[in-house]
């Protein structure tokens, strides 16, 4: 086995000769092309558990469907036509009630 500068593993010149043996044991390493197939999937999915698993998807869902919510709702209130400013106060503290910011009780 020799590095990139030519000289042997250890600073060898000739290199780390082999035996016929060694090098008989010493396989190719095989490298797959394409998309991930599902069985790699599911491997993943019993080494870490199946329902550590479901949860977690549940929770990504949760928080994504939170996000659009949380969007959906601030492109309503902002385009909305108060009529007057104590609807516009209702409306500020709620926001700020459900974001957990000024305003929330304790």
């Amino acid at each position: 086995i020799t590095g990139v500068d030519g000289s042997g593993v250890g600073g060898s010149e000739g290199g780390v000769e082999l035996s016929s043996e060694a090098e008989e044991e010493i396989e190719e390493e095989d490298r797959e092309t394409g998309s991930v197939r599902w069985a790699v999937y599911a491997t993943y999915v019993r080494a870490c558990g199946v329902v550590m698993c479901a949860v977690a998807g549940v929770l990504l869902v949760a928080m994504r469907g939170s996000l659009v919510g949380r969007d959906w709702w601030l492109s309503e209130w902002a385009g909305a036509n108060h009529t007057s400013n104590a609807d516009a106060a209702v409306l500020l503290a709620a926001t700020r009630t459900a974001a957990g910011g000024p305003g929330q009780r304790e």
